[in-house]
């Protein structure tokens, strides 16, 4: 079972090119938190969850995706000092059995930049005045059933960012394994990894879709 959680403790540090987290939910999506591993507390803590995602990191099959990319609510805490700009990202993954090693698929993610500092939500299926989606995969709307995957990152910028205007297989897949704490990323991007280098705080959900 995937559950919800957040990043860091420290403002306006960069973030490392591997991530590890191990993190627990708490009601309503919200979350608590343990040290990670590999240096993620140089980032700023954002408070982050959907309060689609219950305290047992189970999405009901009656949430499905309509007119927008971000199908689910969401809503947010503070952000660190400085912060011009946020992004949400919102992605599938899945895990399969290859030549006897499990790999990670990741075949769709969407990267939602351009929100206002100011904003601390966003309705289910809706996207914030002037913020730009970049989509990489045939869908966004997922086919929703039990096991489904999905993960969610709040990310806070300063002026010195640009969003990566378009997205790759490899961007969603470094990024996939980055947000999850994959030790050991298989996947090359340099958009990827600027874009969590340059990250002032951070924010996670991962969830799964439960049963009817």
């Amino acid at each position: 079972m995937l559950q919800g959680d957040w990043w860091g403790s420290r403002r306006h540090a960069r973030w490392p090119v591997a991530l590890a987290v191990a993190l627990m939910l708490a009601g309503c999506g919200k979350a608590s938190s343990e040290e990670p591993a590999n240096g993620l507390s140089d980032s700023s803590k954002i408070d982050f969850w959907s309060p689609a995602v219950g305290a047992d990191g189970l999405i009901s099959p009656r949430v499905s995706c309509g007119a927008g990319t971000l199908w689910l609510p969401l809503k947010w805490g503070s952000v660190p000092d400085g912060t011009d700009e946020i992004a949400v990202y919102i992605g599938r993954f899945k895990y399969k059995t290859v030549d006897g090693a499990r790999k990670l698929i990741a075949p769709f993610g969407s990267l939602v930049s351009g929100i206002e500092p100011g904003l601390h939500g966003i309705a289910a299926n809706t996207f914030p005045p002037g913020a730009v989606p970049a989509n990489f995969g045939s869908t966004s709307c997922p086919l929703v059933r039990k096991g489904q995957n999905i993960l969610l990152g709040l990310f806070a910028f300063d002026t010195g960012w640009a969003g990566p205007g378009s997205l790759e297989a490899g961007f969603t897949a470094r990024l996939t394994e980055e947000v999850l704490g994959v030790e050991q990323p298989k996947a090359s991007s340099k958009s990827a990894t600027r874009l969590t280098e340059k990250a002032l705080g951070v924010g996670r959900v991962t969830a799964t879709y439960g049963p009817n």
